[in-house]
């Protein structure tokens, strides 16, 4: 297992997507773009997951989409994934689903 809790996991995440560098790279501001941009997100987080216990990944799945995507995404695009998508990604990320 990681040495960190899945949630400084999760939280590290979130704050690193608070830049404006990475805010313009995984949210631009075309939509086409920023889809793809959040599937790639998406499969990179889900790598980072592979190492939890899936049983604390289900429990936290839902709340990756909301502080991974939505949060970021109060503007005149909107979030461009759904959370079924997201999740699909993250399965897709981590070799296996949740």
């Amino acid at each position: 297992m990681a040495e960190s809790s899945l949630e400084t996991y999760i939280g590290n995440l979130e704050n690193a997507l608070k830049s404006a560098n990475a805010r313009a790279t995984c949210f631009p501001m075309d939509r086409a773009l920023r889809h793809e941009r959040i599937l790639w997100l998406a499969r990179q987080v889900g790598y980072g997951l592979k190492d939890y216990p899936i049983a604390e990944v289900r429990r936290a799945l839902g709340g990756t989409y909301s502080r991974l995507v939505v949060q970021h995404c109060f503007d005149s695009i909107g979030p461009a994934v759904d959370a079924r998508e997201w999740i699909g990604a993250l399965e897709n990320g981590a070799g296996h689903a949740f």
